[in-house]
């Protein structure tokens, strides 16, 4: 369930009345409050902690960066992508997007939008590497590196 993380998180939790899970509630602190706003004015980018704890728009600590990362992402507000260079992870603004399996994610190597590919061929691409190369993909943590349309089109005006 993705929510904008102004509010009541839906997420179920273990305490039980009455046989029913209650909701868990979070609390929107200003830290919380300022790290949504700045990924839903950024849909499409993806950012590491170390880029959070750069950006000078937001004051947060190192600590409370990762701590609100790993929380918005468990919460299914953001999404979290393997970094490029395979260190670490970067983060996603999902909104209402959701998405299951089978879907490729395309990162502009330029300027770091990245959308997701759910195009009707990439299961026929899975199965093609599961049959010819016996390797099955984990198709909703794949990214596809490039470069995209408008960065291209900035790059033959330059």
């Amino acid at each position: 369930m993705a929510l904008h993380p102004d509010g009541f998180c839906g997420k179920m939790g273990e305490t039980k009345e009455r046989g029913r899970p209650m909701p868990v509630k979070r609390y929107q602190t200003k830290s919380r409050r300022a790290l949504g706003d700045f990924f839903a004015a950024h849909p499409h980018t993806c950012f590491t902690a170390r880029d959070i704890i750069r950006e000078p728009s937001l004051e947060l600590s190192e600590p409370s960066v990762y701590r609100l990362l790993a929380a918005m992402a468990e919460e299914g507000i953001l999404e979290r992508i393997a970094a490029q260079d395979g260190e670490g992870a970067a983060y996603r603004y999902l909104g209402d997007h959701h998405h299951g399996e089978g879907h490729f994610h395309l990162k502009c190597e330029r300027c770091g939008q990245t959308v997701c590919a759910d195009c009707d061929f990439m299961g026929e691409m899975e199965e093609h590497f599961a049959k010819e190369h016996g390797f099955a993909l984990s198709a909703g943590n794949t990214v596809l590196y490039g470069t995209c349309q408008k960065c291209r089109e900035k790059a033959k005006t330059e």
